[in-house]
């Protein structure tokens, strides 16, 4: 079984914590590590998103497609 240990954390976010793991039949290291994938998922769609709303670019017909560009650079060592 997966051990967590951190030290100074706040009151008030320890007595959260343990509610959450409470409410969620899980230990406090397992709702931790949830909260802490729940972040990564969301910083990951903020991601995504800001990508999305990037202007797109036109790209020529006849530009080399990345496996064109690898083999290249290779060549030119």
């Amino acid at each position: 079984m997966p051990a967590l240990q951190i030290r100074d954390l706040p009151q008030g976010t320890y007595d959260a914590l343990k509610l959450r793991a409470e409410r969620e039949h899980r230990s406090l290291a397992q709702q931790a590590e949830e909260e802490e994938r729940q972040a990564r998922i969301a910083k990951r769609k903020a991601l995504f998103a800001e990508i999305d709303a990037a202007p797109k670019i036109d790209i020529p017909d006849d530009f080399p497609t990345s496996a064109e560009i690898v083999r290249e650079l290779r060549d030119s060592r």
